[in-house]
C-alpha cells in the first residue's frame, strides 16, 4: 500500500490543543444546528430579498 502524500502545510501543528479546537468545533456545529431550525420556519417562496439596482431597472427595458 502506497503513503498517502500531503504538503507540509496541510499537517496539523503539534501546539494545537485538541480539546479546545473540538470544543470550537462542538460549538460551530451547534450553532450551525440552530440556523437550520430557523430555516425550517422561511418559507422561501414567500421570502423577499430587497435589491437596490431594483430601482434602476424598467420592466419594459428588459422586455423590450
Amino acid at each position: 500500500m502506497k503513503k498517502c502524500r500531503h504538503l507540509k502545510n496541510y499537517t496539523h501543528s503539534a501546539a494545537l490543543d485538541s480539546n479546545k479546537v473540538v470544543s470550537e468545533f462542538i460549538n460551530q456545529q451547534e450553532k450551525m444546528h440552530s440556523y437550520l431550525k430557523e430555516a425550517r420556519k422561511v418559507n422561501i417562496e414567500e421570502a423577499k430579498v430587497p435589491i437596490s439596482v431594483a430601482k434602476f431597472i424598467k420592466i419594459g427595458d428588459a422586455f423590450g
